[in-house]
């Protein structure tokens, strides 16, 4: 009676030791937050005090920081991803990304809204010397006004260079007719992957750019076809 309750204890005490020498092995493998760069293991950048690693569009925006493209808002810093972009901010993002060319602007502004003391007085010039924006038809640039999705279709293919394309014969977005002022563009933008639209399959032409979308778009523009001008 002793020999098999013995073997038994024995069988029992090995399984509770087999699972003592897992538990010591997964505990070994948990590094604790607090300890993740004595680990060697980085924590994610984050820039922006609003946009943290869950962002959708992290990436797009972390890669404007890194380029020198876009420094975001003080105090923080903050990026305001959902804030439309100005036609301002607009003509110092696409200045950067052309590697901040040397350029002498001139001495007598080209648009009336935007004096020689404006902060992208420079930039905003530059746009109007390399033919990727004249204005409104009243002569003024609207600095301040936010940028519609398809003025920046006409300014992302501009900054390429005009580069040659056949627009479909069909649209591809329902909201963006073959009749649309800016049809060439947009077919342009969506044939390069720079736009896909919206979830409901529309572009949304008419309404503004924000932060994060202008930095999809920008990433997108330097990783396809790159800066033409």
């Amino acid at each position: 009676m002793s020999g098999p309750g013995r073997a038994i204890s024995i069988d029992s005490r090995k399984a509770q030791l087999g699972l003592l020498l897992a538990a010591m092995l997964v505990a070994a493998l948990v590094v604790p937050t607090g300890l993740t760069a004595l680990a060697g293991v980085s924590p994610p950048v984050q820039t922006f005090t609003d946009v943290p690693p869950s962002h959708p569009f992290y990436d797009e925006i972390e890669w404007m920081a890194a380029e020198g493209i876009s420094e975001g808002f003080q105090p923080g810093p903050t990026y305001r991803p959902n804030n439309p972009v100005s036609r301002g901010a607009m003509a110092a993002f696409m200045y950067r990304l052309a590697g901040e060319p040397v350029f002498g602007a001139p001495g007598t502004p080209s648009f009336p809204d935007v004096g020689t003391s404006h902060p992208f007085y420079d930039e905003i010039e530059w746009l109007k010397a390399e033919d990727i924006t004249g204005g409104f038809p009243d002569g003024t640039f609207r600095p301040g006004a936010a940028v519609t999705r398809q003025s920046m279709s006409a300014f992302m293919y501009r900054l390429a260079g005009e580069p040659p394309f056949t627009s479909p014969g069909v649209a591809t977005f329902p909201d963006v007719s073959t009749s649309h002022p800016f049809f060439d563009e947009i077919e342009w933008m969506a044939d390069e992957d720079i736009t896909t639209g919206f979830n409901d399959g529309t572009f949304k032409p008419s309404a503004n750019v924000t932060r994060q979308a202008m930095s999809a778009f920008m990433k997108r523009l330097a990783e396809g076809p790159g800066v033409g001008v």
